[in-house]
């Protein structure tokens, strides 16, 4: 069925029954199957709704305190140093350093409740790892560090689309992009084709920067054309967009990148991850890890590229018309302490930097039925835990896949033959409405 076209009133399209196996996994009709499953009988729940995945990975672990959740009423070793603003949605705040995403936050649903405990959690790959595919890692060292990629990891979310969905003749299915997730030395764990090889391992592609405009290539520089089609090349071509367009997004990597993203994704791309950035770089891809300088960085690199690139990016999808057939998820791996200068993973936190928190954060999602407007979950008084409605990260890549028509509980085989299951928890179904 092509994009666009109606689909069933219960939610489930016979070509994505059919790529899908339910028919044979189930042995029953597809009318079978939509009456007995709960999942679709949901009318509201918005399965089936996105023909297409952004993932906005914010590596580092963003402050959610200082961006999306403000706790202007707590002391000030806890709320910091901006203020809270009014956005476009009486009763939802950001801080000030997020004025442009204030006025369309009413396309999009904040989570303010996403949690999880650690077990090597505490750092970067391992967290990464469980982001990415919905699983714990196999195995990590004290420092929570991880091997590199192999045939032995689960697969990431995008691999797992890009195999069980139909892939559009002459587009990249799976692109990541200006940069590889990178936490030392180990580059793209959790975010590889793991079990299903690296045949399903995603296209990278860089950014660079000249004369001030941000040319995508691969990572030697050389574009092969058996690789890159000519409507892919002309989608990375972000200079074909009217200079008004660029400049809203931002002179930048990021919003380059965001850019681009978009542009994949009308030209067929199934899958566009927008990674921010390569762990431990400096300058224009530094990360969110911010044990010191947490305001000055935010205030002066980071929250203004972000800013201008999340709210560009949710006005434009919105204005052009897919928005209502695109999945939008952007978190990073976890947010960061609630208390300023305190060492919660044994890194060095100066007074005026926050360590890393994976027991309460912040993530947004977008397009494909997703409720706009709206705040899902919160946190406590500190913005420590969640008060209600905890949500693992797992639930949220489950809730990508129920969009995308793909069941969260559909079992896949390594290359031994062992069955897995895509993630181990369920969907949020109260974020579409």
């Amino acid at each position: 069925m092509p994009v666009g076209s109606k689909r069933s009133k219960r939610g489930v399209t016979r070509r994505r029954f059919i790529h899908l196996g339910c028919a044979s996994l189930m042995g029953a009709s597809l009318q079978a199957f939509v009456n007995s499953d709960p999942r679709v009988a949901h009318q509201t729940s918005g399965f089936g709704r996105a023909n297409r995945f952004l993932f906005v990975f914010l590596q580092g672990g963003p402050s959610h305190i200082d961006l999306w959740d403000p706790k202007p009423e707590a002391p000030a070793n806890i709320r910091g140093e901006f203020k809270a603003i009014r956005t476009s949605v009486s009763g939802i705040q950001l801080t000030e350093v997020m004025p442009k995403l204030a006025r369309v936050i009413n396309r999009a649903t904040l989570i303010r409740s996403c949690s999880y405990a650690p077990t090597g959690l505490f750092h970067h790959t391992a967290a990464i790892y469980e982001t990415m595919t919905g699983h714990r890692p196999r195995a990590s060292s004290i420092d929570g560090q991880l091997d590199a990629p192999s045939t032995d990891d689960a697969p990431c979310i995008g691999a797992h689309v890009t195999r069980l969905l139909p892939r559009s003749a002459g587009t990249l299915p799976f692109v990541v992009l200006p940069m590889s997730v990178q936490d030392s030395q180990v580059v793209g764990k959790g975010s590889s084709g793991g079990f299903y090889g690296p045949s399903f391992n995603p296209v990278f592609v860089r950014a660079r920067e000249i004369r001030n405009q941000h040319i995508f290539h691969l990572g030697d520089g050389k574009v092969d054309n058996c690789v890159f089609s000519n409507v892919t090349l002309k989608a990375l071509d972000v200079s074909r967009e009217p200079s008004v367009v660029r400049e809203a997004y931002g002179p930048h990597a990021f919003g380059a990148s965001l850019l681009a993203a978009r542009r994949l994704l009308e030209a067929g791309s199934r899958v566009v991850q927008v990674s921010w950035p390569a762990g431990n770089q400096q300058g224009d891809g530094a990360s969110w890890d911010t044990h010191t300088n947490n305001f000055r960085s935010l205030k002066n690199r980071h929250a203004p590229r972000l800013d201008a690139g999340l709210s560009s990016l949710l006005a434009d999808l919105d204005s052009r018309g897919i928005l209502e057939d695109t999945i939008v998820l952007v978190l990073g791996e976890f947010g960061r302490g609630p208390k300023l200068g305190v060492s919660t993973s044994g890194n060095a936190t100066s007074l005026d930097g926050r360590d890393h928190w994976p027991y309460c954060y912040t993530a947004m999602m977008a397009g494909a039925g997703i409720r706009r407007g709206y705040v899902y979950g919160e946190s406590d008084s500190m913005g420590a835990y969640p008060r209600d409605q905890a949500v693992h990260p797992a639930q949220l890549l489950a809730t990508v896949y129920h969009s995308l028509g793909i069941p969260w509980d559909h079992i896949v085989r390594d290359q031994r033959g062992d069955p897995h299951q895509l993630t181990r928890m369920g969907p949020v179904l109260e974020l579409f409405g």
